[in-house]
């Protein structure tokens, strides 16, 4: 990923600050910040000062240090010994399992919805797809992301289980999807593949909308590493598995 950096401004918060969403501030600030590091507006190994969140969600102290201790947990930051907050790194092998895991429980969630979905979510799902095709030809990146995301999420929210739902979201979270849509083709490509996933789900075939889920998961994880490998910006080395320090 290359050496980290301090940030040195405010990340712009307000494109991924949702209030309504959220029970407490804790929870705001936790999925403000995941939402930061899944969009790129924090970068992988950025390093971060408390007075900048705090300044740029508009949150005070404690709820902030809070947040930090459950994204720590979760492996999606650190904090040193100097009290220093670093973005997590993603590496090649992150990649591969966070693929590999998806693969299966989006597999899954695609068959259940493949039975569940009624018609009218169903039409939703469909005009989600419209969308992303005219945002892709426009080569809007960052709204080709965020349509994406929301095709996915209308498949599994009405359709799989609840926590099957919170597993997948989990993993979207710890994925840097920034880094995906630069691939050279692959908008284009995952456009064809959706287009075959919700035929199959129109069609109610469980099985077959799940197997083509798992091979639009696999054969994006193929791209992105091969991607990778080629930018130089990962490694197959894992950082030290870090534990959450006490206090903040």
């Amino acid at each position: 990923m290359g050496e980290a950096t301090t940030v040195t401004g405010e990340w712009d918060s307000t494109r991924i600050l949702q209030l309504g969403e959220y029970k407490t501030k804790v929870d705001l600030a936790a999925g403000s910040i995941r939402r930061a590091i899944a969009s790129g507006q924090l970068a992988r190994g950025q390093r971060l000062r408390f007075s900048d969140l705090i300044r740029s969600l508009g949150i005070s102290a404690t709820p902030i240090r809070e947040a930090v201790r459950v994204l720590e947990a979760e492996g999606l930051m650190s904090v040193d010994s100097h009290r220093e907050i670093r973005v997590a790194d993603f590496t090649i092998a992150d990649a591969v399992e966070i693929y590999d895991v998806r693969a299966v429980l989006e597999g899954r969630a695609t068959q259940q919805a493949a039975a569940r979905l009624t018609e009218a979510e169903i039409v939703e799902i469909e005009l989600l797809l419209r969308s992303m095709r005219s945002i892709v030809a426009s080569g809007n990146l960052s709204e080709v992301a965020r349509v994406n995301a929301s095709w996915h999420e209308a498949i599994y929210a009405s359709g799989s289980s609840k926590y099957l739902r919170f597993l997948i979201d989990k993993l979207w979270v710890a994925f840097p999807w920034d880094t995906m849509w630069i691939i050279p083709g692959r908008a284009e490509l995952s456009m064809t593949e959706h287009e075959r996933i919700l035929e199959a789900i129109k069609l109610r075939h469980p099985a077959q909308a799940a197997r083509l889920m798992r091979a639009h998961i696999l054969g994006s994880k193929e791209s992105l590493i091969e991607h990778l490998k080629r930018q130089g910006q990962v490694s197959w080395q894992r950082e030290p598995t870090s534990h959450p320090t006490p206090a903040v």
